[in-house]
């Protein structure tokens, strides 16, 4: 698709917007600033390092006729005009279309072009992508075939001069094609890569054969990492330009919310429920806050500081929207005492809407305080209150209220830190018979002692009343909110709650052993999520620890085999199968740091009613007689990791079974 054909389709208002953020993405490959003149910036490779594909001889007339040429009348163009170039991008959208700077834009967009195309290229590249960028080109096209295929009829297509380019949208990659010196980015659109089918790029080397010139580059020079770099920075780009146009919650005053011990006159029970619970201590929960405190120290990327320093975006809602805090480095003490309160009664009840499901999107419409509380919302369509206005709201019966804090996208990168929520949305709980579905409220306010509410129990409604002196309904919704999280309500004295959260957990997994295997020596463990609504474990499962622990015994009782086995400190030994998240710096390296999480490097967790298989070869030794004896284990966090951050037993965090199985060989 040509350029002016695929803008009319594709720009909307928000392209400017765009481009301004491009300016300094691109400035490395567009030579560099002395005195707002435009440097040619020194090629990445011999010239002769492109042979066969592209010859000496052709490079050194490309570089330095053709690409030389053009950066010196932009630099004589530049004085002539007064212009001043802080960046070639916002220049080149300045003037685009004005005809009396329409010589500066075609040499500067021909240098820039240029200079972008070199970093394209590379001697020993070619072949096929990987990882995030070949499933978008294959999302996109079909296949990678099917991408070079498009790519190379799009070059032959081109009439007369131009550049064909891979670029990236918000709804994937595309292919179109400029002519002459025009450039995408003049057009708020970001590249990924590029081939000049100028005559001069390849008849030298291939005289008028521009297809057999565009294929040997594929197939045998493109800079793959190069693409992915601009992949990912696009992707980065194109999330903070939607995620910025969707916050649009209003700032509020710390005194129109209510305090919750107020709404606990009225609601006595649900009050009681919530109290202690992980809603309640989203902000004063210690090991949040340790380990919050960690994630900020000696980062210097402003924004890896500024995913660092989001997390009271939803553990301290109140606060963050009522102004302070509204960074995690915000001294705690100054924080009022209804912020502290965390995820509370007034905050929810308040939400009307969402405009974005991830990163605590609530729309809130909170009262004017304890004299004016104003309407709170809920699940029933004739409550009545002579304290507050009452309004029925269907959106505290979905589970989208919930996908608001389970879900979190770094603030900068776009990276998934958490998908609880899309791990229902995409689930088998989430049916598209009304009937058959089962909500985030299906389970987790369903749930109370004695009754662990799973995909795997009962679900038995909770007759009571929602206020003490209101008339008594089938079910009354609970809020407890434990999750499966046992150590916060058991450090703050609430056994209960620290129970039901290993109920929750005791009811969510099963295990069993194909025992025809066994005579192969091969010990096959299945692991099955039966209870859960999303992934297991779920939530921020870089830092969640669910694991298998393995012991085989002879007849006489030696351990022949053992996996997973806790040492005196309670950490895991390095050959654990462990189930989690592991995130990457972007260049394929682990980072423990979530601030730092530009990839997902691992994701092997356990999806809603569906296994993993787990195949370890035994020793050949006789087992006949012996035993197997399979655990699978959760906690919070891991225990070596908050041992480091608070010091070593400060915290000593429970372990729960999940579920056991027992093999006589």
């Amino acid at each position: 698709m040509s350029i002016n054909n695929h803008v009319k389709k594709k720009i909307g208002i928000g392209a400017l917007l765009l481009m301004l953020i491009l300016t300094g993405i691109f400035l490395t490959y567009c030579g560099e600033k002395e005195d707002h003149m435009y440097l040619q910036k020194k090629l990445p490779y011999a010239l002769n390092a492109l042979e066969p594909v592209i010859s000496k001889t052709a490079m050194a007339l490309h570089y330095y006729k053709h690409h030389a040429g053009y950066v010196a009348t932009t630099n004589q163009l530049l004085k002539e005009t007064g212009l001043t170039m802080t960046s070639p991008v916002a220049l080149l959208h300045e003037i685009k279309g004005k005809e009396k700077y329409k010589p500066l834009f075609n040499a500067l967009a021909q240098a820039w072009n240029h200079a972008f195309y070199w970093e394209c290229l590379k001697p020993d590249g070619g072949n096929i992508p990987k990882g995030k960028l070949l499933d978008e080109i294959n999302q996109s096209f079909g296949s990678f075939s099917a991408f070079k295929q498009q790519f190379v009829s799009a070059a032959t297509s081109q009439f007369g001069s131009g550049w064909v380019w891979l670029v990236k949208e918000n709804d994937g990659l595309s292919i179109l094609t400029t002519a002459n010196a025009d450039t995408p980015v003049a057009h708020g659109i970001q590249p990924i890569f590029v081939v000049d089918v100028w005559e001069h790029a390849y008849y030298l080397d291939y005289k008028n054969r521009r297809k057999e010139f565009v294929k040997s580059v594929l197939d045998n020079r493109v800079n793959w990492a190069f693409v992915q770099e601009q992949l990912t920075a696009a992707e980065k780009l194109l999330f903070k330009k939607k995620d910025e146009q969707k916050n649009i919650t209003p700032i509020c005053q710390i005194d129109q919310f209510i305090d919750p011990e107020t709404c606990g006159g009225c609601h006595t029970d649900i009050y009681t429920q919530w109290e202690n619970s992980p809603h309640h201590l989203s902000h004063k929960d210690s090991i949040y806050t340790s380990v919050s405190d960690d994630f900020l120290k000696d980062l210097k990327d402003p924004d890896e500081i500024e995913e660092a320093e989001s997390c009271v975006k939803c553990h301290t809602p109140v606060g963050v929207i009522t102004g302070y805090p509204t960074k995690a480095s915000d001294d705690r003490r100054k924080i009022p005492e209804i912020a502290q309160m965390g995820i509370q009664c007034d905050y929810c009840h308040s939400a009307t809407t969402a405009h974005k499901i991830y990163n605590n999107g609530l729309q809130i419409e909170p009262g004017n305080g304890e004299d004016d509380p104003g309407v709170k919302r809920g699940p029933f369509k004739d409550s009545e209150s002579d304290y507050h206005g009452v309004a029925y709201s269907e959106f505290h019966t979905n589970s989208e209220i919930c996908g608001t804090c389970h879900d979190v996208k770094h603030v900068a990168f776009g990276t998934d830190l958490e998908t609880t929520y899309t791990e229902w949305k995409n689930g088998p709980y989430n049916s598209s018979d009304l009937n058959k579905r089962t909500t985030c409220q299906g389970c987790h306010m369903y749930q109370r002692p004695d009754v662990p509410a799973t995909g795997s129990t009962d679900r038995p409604q909770n007759p009571g009343v929602a206020s003490d002196d209101g008339p008594e309904r089938e079910h009354i919704f609970t809020h407890y909110f434990v999750g499966a999280n046992a150590y916060l309500p058991q450090l703050h004295g609430d056994l209960e709650k620290a129970q039901m959260a290993i109920s929750r957990l005791q009811h969510s997994a099963a295990l069993s052993i194909d025992k025809k295997q066994l005579a192969q020596h091969k010990l096959v463990i299945e692991v099955k999520n039966i209870g859960a609504g999303h992934y297991l474990p779920t939530g921020l499962t870089d830092i969640r620890q669910m694991w298998l622990e393995i012991v085989v015994k002879d007849k006489s009782g030696g351990m022949v085999f053992v996996s997973g086995l806790k040492d005196e400190n309670q950490y895991l030994p390095e050959n654990t199968i462990i189930y989690n998240t592991i995130f990457g710096d972007g260049k394929g390296n682990p980072v423990q740091n979530i601030a730092k999480a530009r990839e997902i490097l691992k994701d092997r967790r356990i999806p809603p009613k569906e296994s993993l298989i787990e195949t370890l070869e035994l020793p050949s030794k006789n087992l006949k007689g012996g035993q197997i004896n399979v655990s699978l284990f959760y906690r919070s966090a891991s225990q070596k990791m908050l041992d480091t951050l608070t010091g070593k037993g400060k915290h000593p965090l429970p372990i729960i079974k999940m579920a056991e199985i027992k093999v006589e060989i």
